[in-house]
C-alpha cells in the first residue's frame, strides 16, 4: 500500500513537472509569436537619425517629397522604404484637374482642387494629391482623395518622426519638375530648374500671400532674417508681410 502511494506521489509530481513544462513552451511560443507578428509590422523610418525638416522653409520639390512619404505612410505603401536608396529619382508631374487621370486619380477631386500632382520614384511606385488652401488632400488608394486635408506641418512632422528629413532633401535636391497643364496655366512646360519657377507652378492654387511667402522662401538671396519674419504668425510683432519688398525692409 505504501509503495502504491510512493508511486501514485510521484506520478503526480511527475504530471505536475510536464505540465508546468507545457505551460512555459507555450508561453515562450506565443511570446515568439507575437515578437514575429511586431516585427512585420512595416517600418517606415528611412534612417537611425536625421536633420528636422522645417514646414516653414521647405522649396517646393522638398514639399512634393514630404507629401509622398506621408501618402506613403498613411497608405502603407512599400515605395517608402524605397525613399533613401542611394540614385533614386523623384518626378513631379502636374496635371490640369481635367486631365487628373493620368496622375492615376479615377474619382472626383476636392471642391476647389485647381491643379493635380503626380509623385513618382524610379520604377518604385507613385502617388497623388491636391492643394486646396493650406490643406493637402492625398490620395486615398483606391483612385480617390481621402476626406480629410493635412497641414505642411503635420505631414513634416510625420517624417521627422521617422528621421526622414535628409533622404526627403536628397530626393528634392535631384527632383525634376514637368508642368504638364493644359487649360492655360502652364508655367513653362519644361522641368522646373529653377527655384522661381518650381514654386510657381506648385504654389498656383495658393493665395497672394501664400504665393509670395512661398517664393521668398525658395529664392536662396533672401536674407534669412526676412525669410524669418514672413514665416512668424501675423500677430507677432516681428512678423513682415511675405509682400513686402526684401530689399527695403530694414
Amino acid at each position: 500500500m505504501k509503495k502504491w502511494k510512493v508511486a501514485s506521489a510521484l506520478f503526480t509530481v511527475v504530471a505536475l513537472g510536464i505540465g508546468l513544462t507545457a505551460c512555459g513552451n507555450q508561453h515562450d511560443s506565443s511570446k515568439s509569436t507575437a515578437s514575429s507578428s511586431t516585427s512585420s509590422q512595416p517600418s517606415y523610418q528611412l534612417a537611425s537619425s536625421s536633420a528636422k525638416l522645417d514646414p516653414a522653409s521647405l522649396t517646393p520639390k522638398q514639399n512634393a517629397a514630404v507629401v509622398m512619404f506621408y501618402a506613403g505612410v498613411k497608405n502603407h505603401q512599400r515605395y517608402v522604404q524605397q525613399m533613401n536608396k542611394s540614385g533614386q529619382q523623384l518626378t513631379i508631374d502636374l496635371y490640369s484637374p481635367g486631365d487628373a487621370k493620368k496622375a492615376g486619380v479615377s474619382g472626383k477631386l476636392p471642391a476647389g482642387a485647381e491643379v493635380v500632382y503626380e509623385a513618382k520614384l524610379a520604377n518604385a511606385g507613385s502617388t497623388y494629391y491636391t492643394l486646396v488652401g493650406d490643406q493637402t488632400y492625398i490620395s486615398d488608394g483606391h483612385g480617390g482623395f481621402r476626406k480629410k486635408g493635412a497641414t505642411t506641418a503635420e505631414m513634416v512632422k510625420v517624417a521627422n518622426q521617422n528621421n526622414a528629413g535628409d533622404a526627403l532633401c536628397q530626393l528634392a535636391e535631384n527632383a525634376s519638375l514637368n508642368d504638364l497643364r493644359t487649360d492655360g496655366t502652364n508655367v513653362n512646360n519644361q522641368q522646373g530648374n529653377t527655384a522661381s519657377n518650381n514654386n510657381a507652378a506648385t504654389a498656383s492654387s495658393m493665395g497672394p500671400q501664400d504665393k509670395a511667402r512661398a517664393a521668398m522662401n525658395a529664392d536662396p538671396n533672401i536674407d534669412p532674417e526676412f525669410k524669418r519674419r514672413i514665416n512668424l504668425p501675423p500677430d507677432d510683432p516681428d512678423y513682415i508681410q511675405p509682400t513686402h519688398d526684401p530689399d527695403s525692409w530694414r
